[in-house]
């Protein structure tokens, strides 16, 4: 804690994070949109391998390489939104919180919403259902963002 300032996080601040998310929720939502209206049959087979190599990791407990194929999942459905300015700012917001992925993931739980809310994603994105792919991408952010938030304020008391 810094006097007067808040909580602090690797040079960056509870407010910070919360106003990353409310960004990210929204491009988030559009990616999704875009992506289930944009998409190509070979991302949507990239992304269920994806989701199959992030299960392979998480019954190993390996959480580096799932928060890499968790990255790698992200940038394929940005990559299938066909917005490159897009995809480029939701990287730079992600870049931001890069030291938090781990935490977030590794919180009691969050693995296993995680892989069923990038099912229900990859769901709607395959059957080309724009309004249910842009409210899964809701819910997984905001799922993200709680957790997250949660972590950090178990870290306070």
């Amino acid at each position: 804690m810094i006097p007067r300032r808040g909580a602090y996080i690797a040079d960056i601040s509870i407010r910070d994070i919360a106003e990353i998310y409310e960004i990210r929720t929204s491009l988030n939502i559009l990616a999704a949109g875009l992506a289930a209206e944009r998409i190509m049959d070979e991302e949507i087979e990239e992304l269920n391998r994806l989701l199959m190599e992030i299960k392979g990791y998480v019954k190993k407990g390996n959480m580096e390489k799932i928060v890499e194929a968790d990255i790698a999942f992200h940038d394929v459905l940005y990559q299938a939104s066909r917005n490159v300015r897009l995809r480029n700012t939701i990287s730079n917001l992600r870049e931001q919180l890069i030291g938090m992925r781990g935490r977030s993931l590794s919180q009691p739980g969050r693995l296993a919403n995680t892989t069923e809310e990038h099912r229900i994603l990859v769901d709607c994105i395959t059957a080309r259902d724009v309004e249910g792919a842009q409210e899964a991408a809701r819910i997984h952010i905001e799922n993200a963002q709680q957790t997250l938030m949660k972590s950090l304020s178990n870290d306070k008391v």
